[in-house]
């Protein structure tokens, strides 16, 4: 997966994260803060060869967040 503020465009292979099916760092740089999440997902679906997250262009407030926050914070 890839690595916590890598950008997808421009990611090498020195710059992914290799994690356990618990989603445990193994190598690599740190992986993002949603390995749990791509862990679960190989857990429930081990049929699945990858885990390709989707995000909006433009992110909409949550009732848990009153404002509108950029996803991430990192520079590329």
């Amino acid at each position: 997966m890839g690595a916590s503020c890598s950008s997808l465009g421009t990611v090498t292979e020195d710059a992914l994260s290799r994690t356990d099916i618990r989603g445990i760092p193994l190598d690599g740089p740190r992986p993002t803060k949603e390995a749990f999440l791509h862990a679960a997902f190989y857990r429930a679906r081990p049929d699945a060869h990858a885990v390709v997250p989707l995000y909006s262009a433009t992110r909409q407030p949550s009732p848990a967040s009153p404002t509108s926050t950029p996803r991430t914070r990192c520079r590329h």
